[in-house]
């Protein structure tokens, strides 16, 4: 009986000791809930350093992410299988804004179903790729001023705005690396792998606010006129990861 404690003890220590030598990796917390006429689509999870550089899962694994020079944030869920994913329907809602304000901030919102029948089916406008998708508060503005909305510019016309709790922190790039010669996390001119150091999630929130698309653009007797979708109750909250572009 003894040998047997004193053999469970050093395999335990054994144990203890290998734990104790594996690299720990360092992970930054994601989150993003979008609820639409009471239907909740949230997805959460940990990004880890190392997965950073696969660009393509990252979109295709349902992260929020913040595009800094794009002044953008992407809440997409794309991958309806993926663990990460608690509840809801594909979808995609970008978020133009100055991530530089703090507090209440003017934002331009687009939506597209992606690929969900589920909305694709309850709103079929948004799911016409050929038409914006911006959801709008403020019903009175013209065609003209709803067409001359531009991608990733926030726009005072819209009338709709977010809160910004959290600028959050830009990834750093770490043992010296540049990213002049980086292609897919690794520096082309060494040949050795770019290490980074992921920041602070971007964080904010929309309070339940009514929002309305364009279903029909019509010209009657030579006047642009819009046909407005149902209300729709949009309100989203969102911790997401920034990206270096």
């Amino acid at each position: 009986m003894r040998f047997i404690a004193i053999l469970l003890i050093a395999t335990l220590a054994a144990c203890t000791s290998e734990e104790e030598t594996q690299p720990q990796q360092n992970g930054t917390k994601y989150e993003a809930t979008v609820i639409l006429d009471g239907v909740t689509n949230r997805v959460e999870g940990t990004l880890y350093e190392d997965d950073y550089w696969d660009f393509h899962n990252l979109i295709s694994t349902n992260i929020p992410m913040v595009f800094t020079s794009l002044g953008s944030t992407n809440l997409a869920i794309i991958d309806s299988n993926n663990a990460n994913l608690i509840e809801g329907y594909p979808l995609s809602l970008s978020l133009h804004f100055n991530s530089n304000d703090i507090g209440e901030t003017p934002v331009s919102i687009s939506m597209r179903p992606y690929g969900s029948d589920f909305y694709a089916d309850k709103y079929p406008a948004l799911a016409d790729v050929s038409t914006k998708a911006y959801l709008v508060a403020d019903t009175s503005i013209d065609w003209a001023s709803y067409e001359s909305i531009k991608p990733y510019t926030p726009s005072l016309k819209l009338g709709t705005t977010m809160t910004l709790t959290d600028s959050g922190t830009n990834v750093m790039i770490q043992d010296g690396e540049t990213l002049s010669n980086t292609i897919n996390g690794i520096d082309t001119a060494t040949g050795r792998a770019v290490k980074v150091k992921l920041g602070e999630s971007q964080k904010g929130f929309m309070k339940k606010t009514k929002l309305f698309f364009v279903e029909e653009h019509l010209i009657i007797n030579g006047k642009d006129v819009i046909k407005w979708s149902q209300p729709i109750d949009v309100e989203f909250s969102f911790k997401a990861i920034r990206r270096f572009f």
